[in-house]
């Protein structure tokens, strides 16, 4: 192990996201072979590093950031010998990892796109894990050929969980994945399936995934010169980045959707079916906000609710218990703290 990646491991240990089982896979598998155009010194950085952009700049693909990675593989609690389905092979590295620490012809992994799939077999089998199964498919279909998993474990955002992957799941069977609330701020659920089909769980950690592909929605399109001005003292920052904040509002005002009206970075369309308000992103004036809305209401039970998360003391989204239907609906009970003896 060189300096650079007994530094990665040495920050991952610091960062406290480092347990004992998965100290050893992060030690004795090399991120350079996953991320081999990239400087060798940059690939042990403890970041994300973007692999395939599409033909306008956007980023398709990407290793992820080691911190996150090591907190999602801590929450698998994965054992050696227990089967396992990735959902998004990307380079390859996390199914090394996996591969590691439950053997490799133990780890199955989709991926959508057939190009990052010839890479990452490449990359897997020049680290040392020919027998890691990638198939190129789609990843919401998961693969029942293999199953029952007794782990399951997603690298990229999704609104809901599908189907297939409780399905797929033996009973009391774990999955991890990235889920992305109505309000775009994301965090990682650790999910613990039922007898009854259904699952349980709670909340990590945040994270800043890739989008799924296939679950792309297109902003609806709204009027803005048929709406009236208002202001407000809340700033754009307090959504799409604050977890708790998001789940609780969009738990109390429900049906809210929030999209960026022109991109990253550009004012906030929010949504409740008809009824629509944007926030501008740029300050009228110090600690006060443009919002044009159609509906007034709309926007004040925003402020309801943002103001009943203030005065409930600001309780945090790791306190919440989430629970999944058959179908993949996510449910976060706010306000309802996560029964210890349920952190199974």
């Amino acid at each position: 192990m060189n300096k650079h990646w007994a530094a990665m491991v040495d920050g991952l240990r610091d960062e406290g996201v480092l347990s004992p089982e998965w100290e050893e896979p992060f030690s004795k598998v090399d991120r350079v072979y996953f991320v081999p155009n990239v400087d060798k010194h940059r690939a042990y950085e403890l970041a994300p590093i973007v692999t395939q952009r599409s033909d306008d700049r956007r980023s398709l693909s990407s290793s992820s950031d080691p911190i996150v990675m090591a907190e999602m593989l801590q929450a698998l609690d994965l054992e050696r010998g227990q089967d396992v389905l990735e959902i998004g092979t990307g380079t390859g590295y996390n199914a090394a990892l996996l591969a590691h620490r439950a053997g490799g012809a133990h780890v199955l992994s989709i991926e959508i796109d057939p190009s990052v799939a010839r890479m990452a077999v490449a990359n897997l089998t020049a680290a040392g894990f020919p027998e890691v199964a990638v198939l190129t498919g789609d990843g919401t279909k998961g693969y029942a050929g293999a199953g029952p998993y007794q782990r399951g474990i997603v690298t990229h955002a999704v609104s809901a969980i599908a189907p297939a992957w409780l399905e797929q799941l033996a009973p009391g069977g774990v999955l991890v994945v990235p889920w992305e609330n109505t309000l775009m701020s994301q965090t990682i659920l650790r999910l613990v399936k039922l007898d009854d089909g259904t699952a349980k769980g709670w909340m990590v950690g945040e994270c800043a995934f890739m989008w799924d592909r296939a679950q792309d929605e297109p902003i609806p399109h709204v009027s803005i010169e048929d709406g009236r001005a208002m202001t407000t003292r809340i700033p754009p920052h307090y959504f799409g980045e604050v977890a708790s904040i998001d789940l609780w509002i969009a738990d109390r005002v429900p049906g809210l959707h929030m999209w960026p009206l022109n991109g990253p970075g550009s004012d906030l369309l929010f949504t409740r079916g008809e009824k629509w308000a944007v926030l501008e992103r740029e300050p009228l004036r110090e600690s006060w906000w443009n919002v044009c809305t159609a509906n007034e209401p709309l926007w004040q039970d925003i402020e309801d609710a943002l103001q009943a998360w203030l005065d409930a003391d600001q309780p945090s989204y790791k306190d919440w218990p989430v629970t999944v239907a058959v179908d993949g609906t996510v449910s976060v009970q706010t306000g309802v703290q996560v029964d210890g003896g349920s952190r199974v």
